[in-house]
């Protein structure tokens, strides 16, 4: 056969193997394609979710962060959607387990507030499709340090150990930094960050049920919920950052903590002299007008400074009656006048009405004014330190704050007030299964309303409990607890509360004394030890602002005298400090005035700094090392990075470095300041 014959004879055959080999090539080609595709989402992916072993890890070029997801999901039950990423976006995931849970995660880059470094970041959500599945997920918190709330009695710094929090109606007291805030935020030495959505009621396991992780449950069954909520689903909540260190990711992640407004600054005359507490001064819960002018006299007479002499304890005649009794001040107006040169007049008031306040506690009632009992029907009562029987203001409905709006005006009026201290109970502070107006409202709602009904008073509120509430200003008051440690009295707690304090936003701290009743008793504790009360009031003049809860005047003149020398190095030193333009500035945006010793070299993160919780930084500039233990005379002192000013020795110290048994005295506080380098005057000029 010829060629024209065989192609005429083929044809059809040539022409079907021609289009198979396009064919051929074409699927190749899109395989090639697709595979090149799915490859470059996955080298670009920041969100991993293996459905077998529920485990979620979010990479990026900082680090990696794995989560245990979905721990009380049925363990057979994989997810039915799941894919790589959502509607074609990398930046995203979304996982359902048929008819139990979705789960939904974005990725986002945020950016610090001067532009100078990012951290890659996650926000995770839970939605629960039916009962009785919660939100149960485990971060693995690795080899790490990490800094933030414990419900450890005895604070740590950094976090040790393990520990369990459930929030509670019924105490406040010995839950760790728990008892002064409830903010949930915790920041790691390697630069990661977890804030979880304190609107969520949750319960915390830290180390506790599985090791070296933190696990975060939905807790919808708590004495709030389960009562009034059963028709809401639990949820959950959380944010996750990877950054270059501890110090940028915090500089980034603060603004999820407080927004992006800055903090109004608290007038300066609240820190530049020491505050004072008359139930401390009166060594008495009921005190009179006489013993408050007794104190005030005794101030000056002693040349000792003052900036709020606070009205606490009882200075009502029933405790809700919002007004003074008039037994014990019966000409209010020279009181005030007496200590209004050289004293501001504070106020502290609690939201408790007594039964026998007999006007305000029966006009409550009648008008549905207090937080109600677990049938909803008549006011729950509970104890406010020794009082007796208590109502407490239902602070979720508008008519309740309003009516409490009017009755704190008329006092703080009266008493010329300027500054106003929230306190409220510890033990039973609100009533066994409380029933608020508003069903849906937590038990961290809770104390962020009381404390910003409170803020619309003053400029200068002062805080014992609060959650939420770093755009307010106000000082957060700081107590200082004793523990014995190689049988010495030791002052315990206040410095590793105060640093964690400011890295969860706060960062106007108060030393404020001894604690000084003992849990349900009206009695004031014991006097500390001169000397143990000498290191307290070195430790406590370096703090932002601090106050006497017990007063030198009844130790001795050596006492009274050191006393007024501390004065004068926080006026002179430490507020000027404070009041710098560049630290003001910071910590308008939410950073801490009192810091952590790493705060100068975070990057490092095998730093001996890492784990000293027995100094402080105020600002960058001045570094605080107090001696906390009765009978000692030397301690080991880290330095940080930098030329530092010796203020004690005379003596020019180059960091970093430990200095090891630092010889101090009976009066003294080590303390140095940093000096300028010749890079510095440069940037200056």
């Amino acid at each position: 056969m010829t060629k024209k014959e065989i192609a005429t004879k083929y044809k059809l055959h040539i022409f079907v193997a021609l289009i198979f080999v396009i064919t051929l090539l074409f699927v190749s080609l899109g395989w090639y394609y697709r595979d090149k595709t799915r490859e470059e989402d996955l080298t670009n992916q920041k969100i991993f979710v293996d459905p077998r072993k529920r485990l979620m890890t979010l990479s990026d070029d900082h680090d990696e962060i794995n989560v245990l997801i979905g721990q009380d999901l049925p363990k057979w039950q994989l997810p039915l959607h799941c894919p790589i990423h959502t509607k074609g976006n990398p930046n995203s995931k979304e996982c359902v387990w048929k008819k139990n849970a979705v789960l939904r995660v974005d990725y986002f880059l945020a950016e610090s507030p001067d532009g100078r470094s990012t951290a890659h970041c996650y926000n995770v959500s839970w939605e629960t499709l039916r009962p009785p599945r919660v939100p149960h997920d485990c971060f693995d918190v690795g080899d790490a340090v990490w800094y933030g709330p414990s419900n450890q009695s005895s604070e740590t710094w950094p976090i040790q150990g393990s520990f369990s929090y459930i929030p509670t109606p019924n105490q406040l007291s010995n839950s760790g930094i728990f008892s002064s805030v409830a903010d949930l935020y915790w920041l790691s030495s390697s630069g990661a960050g977890l804030l979880l959505n304190a609107e969520n009621p949750l319960t915390l396991h830290w180390n506790d049920t599985l090791a070296n992780h933190l696990c975060v449950v939905s807790n919808f069954s708590g004495p709030l919920y389960g009562l009034h909520q059963e028709g809401r689903l639990p949820h959950m909540n959380y944010t996750l950052c990877n950054g270059p260190n501890a110090k940028e990711t915090h500089s980034i992640m603060k603004g999820f903590l407080r927004g992006t407004q800055d903090l109004d600054p608290l007038p300066r005359d609240v820190f530049s002299a020491p505050h004072w507490s008359v139930k401390g001064a009166s060594r008495q819960e009921d005190y009179d007008q006489q013993q408050v002018s007794d104190i005030v006299t005794t101030i000056k007479t002693h040349g000792l400074n003052c900036s709020v002499l606070l009205l606490d304890g009882e200075w009502q005649g029933s405790h809700g009656d919002f007004d003074f009794d008039s037994d014990r001040f019966a000409n209010l107006t020279n009181m005030t006048d007496h200590a209004l040169p050289t004293c501001t007049i504070g106020l502290e008031v609690t939201p408790y009405f007594d039964y026998r306040s007999v006007r305000n506690f029966h006009e409550g009632v009648d008008k549905e004014l207090f937080v109600k009992d677990a049938g909803g029907d008549v006011p729950g009562l509970t104890r406010w330190s020794s009082g007796g029987a208590m109502a407490i203001l239902d602070v979720s409905q508008a008519t309740s704050r309003a009516w409490f709006n009017g009755m704190m005006t008329r006092v703080v009026g009266r008493s010329k007030a300027r500054s106003v201290r929230l306190s409220y109970g510890d033990d039973g502070w609100l009533p066994y299964k409380p029933t608020f107006s508003d069903a849906s409202v937590s038990l961290f709602k809770v104390r962020r309303m009381m404390a910003e009904m409170m803020s619309r008073f003053t400029d200068r509120l002062i805080l014992e409990h609060s959650s939420d509430s770093q755009n307010l200003p106000g000082l957060m008051a700081v107590p200082t607890d004793t523990q014995v440690k190689n049988g010495r009295s030791c002052l315990s707690n206040a410095i590793e509360k105060a640093l964690t304090l400011g890295v969860l936003g706060y960062p106007y701290v108060m030393a404020d004394g001894f604690s000084m009743s003992r849990s349900g008793q009206s009695q004031l504790s014991p006097l500390p030890s001169r000397d143990l009360f000498t290191r307290w009031m070195q430790m406590a003049a370096f703090f932002p602002a601090y106050k006497f809860s017990v007063p030198p005047w009844l130790y001795d003149e050596d006492t009274i005298a050191l006393a007024r020398n501390l004065s004068r190095l926080h006026s002179e030193l430490v507020v000027p400090t404070m009041f710098q333009k560049d630290l003001a500035k910071e910590v308008a945006s939410g950073l801490p005035i009192l810091r952590p010793i790493w705060w100068l070299n975070p990057g490092n993160r095998t730093l001996h700094a890492m784990h000293v919780h027995d100094q402080f930084l105020v600002g960058e500039t001045l570094l605080v090392a107090p001696v906390l233990c009765e009978g000692v005379t030397q301690r080991s002192i880290y330095i940080p990075e930098g030329v530092w000013d010796d203020r004690l020795r005379g003596a020019l110290v180059l960091g970093p470095r430990v200095i090891e048994a630092y010889r101090v005295e009976q009066n003294e506080v080590p303390h140095f300041v940093q000096m300028k380098t010749y890079e510095d005057l440069k940037r200056e000029l």
